[in-house]
């Protein structure tokens, strides 16, 4: 399905101290999620793609672990993406954002908000060949919104997955100090989908 290249040998990296996928920015802040559609990779240099996100039961209950698969989708071009499985231990390549039925932006279910983290290394990058696809099932608790003060009451509301840029980043040209994060721009969306949450 892919290949991976040979490493590319050690790269610099120290402590990351912001969160990679949305760390708090004017651009970033909350109130500047308002739910799009999906949105595709189309980079100057030709790269193209896709993201997609399936669920297998749409009607989930309050406090119960539920997941999200995702697929992305190289549809032109070679190149690396990070953290393509969403391991925790380092910080995650993008968000899974919920929003409320009058389409509003509550938070991102996979936030990283304390626990266990390791340095970034050549090991999070995939070289992902022009034809290919990863994917990975990206677990979250019902009602619970990571860094909020109250679980989400029952209702309807929508899911979308946003990857940041540091997704298509490339391992060779990122150098990371005490003080950086990598690429925190938003890239691409997946396709949104709608949930009930019931007691």
């Amino acid at each position: 399905m892919f290949k991976e290249r040979q490493p590319l040998g050690k790269i610099r990296v120290f402590l990351i101290t912001a969160i990679l996928a949305f760390p708090c920015s004017s651009s970033l802040a909350q109130n500047a999620l308002p739910l799009q559609p999906e949105k595709r990779l189309n980079l100057s240099g030709g790269e193209q793609g896709h993201a997609t996100i399936t669920m297998k039961q749409p009607r989930l209950r309050l406090g119960e672990t539920s997941s999200v698969n995702y697929t992305f989708y190289n549809t032109r071009s070679s190149y690396w993406v990070y953290n393509w499985n969403f391991i925790s231990l380092v910080p995650l390549p993008g968000q899974l954002a919920i929003y409320d039925a009058e389409k509003r932006y509550l938070g991102d279910l996979i936030r990283f908000t304390g626990g266990s983290r390791t340095l970034v290394g050549s090991n999070n990058w995939l070289f992902l060949n022009e034809g290919s696809h990863v994917g990975t099932s990206i677990r979250f608790t019902v009602g619970y919104i990571p860094g909020a003060r109250n679980r989400l009451p029952p209702g309807r509301y929508f899911i979308q997955l946003i990857l940041a840029g540091a997704f298509f980043s490339n391992p060779q040209q990122v150098r990371w100090d005490s003080k950086a994060a990598i690429l925190n721009s938003e890239a691409i969306r997946s396709n949104v989908i709608a949930i009930e949450v019931v007691e």
